[in-house]
């Protein structure tokens, strides 16, 4: 992975490979990866949201200029995430069922 010494290139090259890791993986139904992929996207989104406001326009036009993240990444990823966090709990309640008939 490419890095850079400037805290704004830095985290949106981070944000560009963590989108493409996380679109990557999204296909895998179950996979751990997928789920460490999709964390990675958000922990990658927050780094990038958390960069003052000057920097944070600076990485978004870097990224545009690259081009290289589809536009619907972002609603895809979110759209996962939700659909992970919603068989989360569903296990988790299973789970609860199977320890309140003993």
């Amino acid at each position: 992975m490419k890095e850079s010494k400037d805290p704004a290139i830095a985290a949106a090259l981070e944000y560009e490979f963590a989108t493409h890791d996380a679109m990557a993986n999204l296909t895998d139904r179950r996979s751990p990866t997928k789920v460490k992929a999709c964390l990675r996207w958000a922990d990658a989104l927050l780094q990038l949201e958390a960069l003052p406001e000057s920097d944070h326009r600076r990485a978004g036009d870097f990224l545009a200029m690259r081009g290289k993240i589809p536009i619907e990444a972002r609603r895809i990823i979110t759209d996962a995430m939700v659909r992970l966090d919603a068989a989360a709990m569903a296990a988790e309640c299973r789970f609860a069922k199977t320890q309140t008939k003993h």
